[in-house]
């Protein structure tokens, strides 16, 4: 009896290591560096669905890019959350493409990608910061996924120019200035035409000081 019950025991335990031994060999390789084939393809899709990314961020379209977020900053974010912290930001892609990209595969779920992005000011579209970036990507069902926690601070590298508020009352202060500078320009250009009017020609003046000179002569 006590031979069967070790017999089972032995054989219950050689099961479960083997299947331990597979989930972990699986594992590993899942998460493995790939071939030099297999890293041409992987980042090929790396690359699709990060500029599809950039993309949606460029037309300002937030819950869409939203569920372009990896599942561990969707636990941090909400989808209302990300959308209004999107909308807060002062800065966003310009149409312009990315420059100098580069996927470096670091194993067949993970990727990080190396790219310069010009970002332009949502209120003066004059103002543009170029921006060196590192962007990390997760392989989750499929399709590469983003970490929605660093966009929300873009562009959260470098020195951002600040942009000059102008207030309501500047405006005015200033178009009164304006007003009033374009006032006076105008009365003394008519007061210097009035003038040229009341001062007699020369010509008209040596004439009138002839001619009582003629009636003199006898």
């Amino acid at each position: 009896m006590i031979r069967k019950i070790m017999a089972n025991y032995r054989q219950k335990s050689l099961i479960f290591l083997i299947c331990l031994l597979v989930f972990i060999t699986s594992s590993m390789q899942l998460s493995a560096k790939p071939n030099h084939y297999e890293e041409i393809i992987l980042k090929q899709q790396v690359l699709k669905d990060f500029r599809e990314l950039i993309d949606i961020w460029t037309e300002e379209l937030y819950f869409e890019m939203y569920s372009l977020g990896n599942q561990k900053s969707k636990k941090k974010l909400t989808q209302g959350e990300f959308a209004q912290r999107m909308v807060d930001l002062q800065w966003k892609p310009t149409l312009k493409p990315l420059e100098d990209e580069e996927v470096k595969i670091v194993y067949r779920n993970y990727a990080i990608i190396y790219f310069i992005q010009k970002f332009e000011n949502k209120v003066n579209q004059t103002l543009v910061v170029r921006k060196q970036m590192m962007f990390s990507a997760v392989l989750e069902n499929q399709n590469w996924r983003f970490d929605l926690t660093k966009i929300i601070n873009i562009p959260y590298e470098g020195q951002i120019p600040k942009v000059k508020v102008i207030k309501k009352k500047e405006v005015e202060k200033k178009e009164t200035k304006e007003k009033v500078e374009k006032k006076e320009i105008k009365e003394k250009v008519e007061n210097g035409a009035e003038n040229n009017q009341n001062q007699p020609a020369p010509a008209a003046q040596n004439g009138q000081q002839q001619a009582p000179a003629a009636q003199n002569q006898p």
